[in-house]
Order: C-alpha cells, then sequence, then structure tokens
C-alpha cells in the first residue's frame, strides 16, 4: 500500500546511534519535509563542486554526520529517500553523498532530483524554473563527463542499467541538444547506447 503525497512529506529520517554501554538505541529525527531549493549557487550538485556542504539548508551538511552516523554508514538513507520523499531532501542526500563518493551513480541521481524540483516548484522565489533545468541538465552531463560507463543496480544488488544512457535521455528530455554526445540503436535491437561524437570537447578533469 503506497503512501499518500501528504504522508510521504510528513516522512522523517531517522538516525541511529548505539551506545557503547548496555545495549540501547538512541533514535534521533530529523525533519526533512518542506525543503525548499535553494542553491548557494548554480554549481551546487554537479561534481567537482563541494557547495552543497555549505548549503544551510542540506541537513547532511555537517561533517556528513547525518549520513555517517548510522548503522549502514549512511548508505541506505538515499535510497529511502529516493522512495519515499524525493526532491529536495533526496537531492541533498545524494549530492552530499556525491561529495564522499563521486560516482555516475550518485551525480546522475543528484541530477535526476534537480529536474523533479524545477518540476514540481520546490524551489525559492530568488530562483527560477529555467535555472533549476540548467543546472539538471548540468548534472546530467557531469555523469557523462566524469563518470562514463557508470552503471547502478537494482535491490536485488546483482541486476544493473546504463546510466549514461538514463542521463543522456535525462538532459535531451529537458531540452539540452547534448552536443558532444549522440544515441546509437542497436541494429540487433538491444539497448542503445550513448557515444562521445567528434565535437566532443572535455571539461577540465572530464575522462
Amino acid at each position: 500500500m503506497f503512501a499518500s503525497a501528504s504522508e510521504r512529506l510528513r516522512v522523517l529520517v531517522v538516525f541511529a546511534l548505539v551506545s557503547c554501554g548496555p545495549p540501547a538505541e538512541y533514535r534521533f529525527g530529523t525533519n526533512v519535509s518542506g525543503l525548499v531549493f535553494k542553491p548557494v549557487d548554480f554549481t551546487e550538485g554537479i561534481y567537482p563542486s563541494l557547495s552543497v556542504l555549505n548549503d544551510p539548508a542540506n541537513p547532511f551538511r555537517l561533517s556528513r554526520a547525518n549520513l555517517t552516523f548510522q548503522p549502514d554508514g549512511g548508505v541506505g538513507t538515499k535510497w529511502q529517500l529516493l522512495g519515499t520523499i524525493g526532491g529536495v531532501p533526496t537531492f541533498y542526500a545524494f549530492a552530499t553523498a556525491l561529495t564522499q563518493e563521486p560516482t555516475g551513480e550518485n551525480q546522475f541521481y543528484t541530477a535526476q532530483m534537480l529536474g523533479e524540483i524545477a518540476q514540481s516548484g520546490a524551489f525559492d522565489d530568488s530562483v527560477t524554473q529555467q535555472q533549476v533545468r540548467t543546472m539538471a541538465i548540468a548534472g546530467y552531463r557531469a555523469s557523462l563527463d566524469f563518470f562514463p560507463h557508470s552503471v547502478s543496480y537494482l535491490a536485488d544488488g546483482v541486476t544493473f542499467f546504463s546510466i549514461d544512457l538514463l542521463a543522456y535521455q535525462g538532459a535531451v528530455a529537458l531540452g539540452s541538444p547534448m552536443r558532444g554526445y549522440a544515441l546509437v540503436q542497436n541494429p540487433d535491437g538491444g539497448q542503445a547506447a550513448v557515444i562521445r561524437t567528434t565535437d566532443y570537447v572535455a571539461p577540465d578533469g572530464g575522462r
């Protein structure tokens, strides 16, 4: 049974700490509902920027304690948010994870959440929808530029899928021509592939 949108927005991200004395568990709740996106700059959440760590609205920014001080090291938190709330809280979780573990997977989901924020309107009045969309496109491109051939896994930990293809499609859906990249269809009917074209220009540090 799925929770309603209002119920999902009341979800609390619970951070657990286990004491060193007698067996006991302490839980500290951080309410991540109702967050509004107001980036400190327009590189936030786009590798190699670290500006998300300076965003006062980011509940994970303080030494990433809210991510790391958990039984699973915070690995599961971003996936729980992705599967429930989405939007701004999930952006902060993945963008912060990106600063700790730069991967195409973290960059892709950060970009995907930026696109969701743009669509939902969950951004401050000082920011325009087009600015957030442009950030999302830049995030998708960063996934391709810096982390080519990345994959993401389903919950079974075995089944995986291409991040390149989804990043390319996500950027195109937001209106980007994705110059420097092209989608090549598999003549045998298999999954299409994303390739770099002759006009591709690698960013500083890009691969």
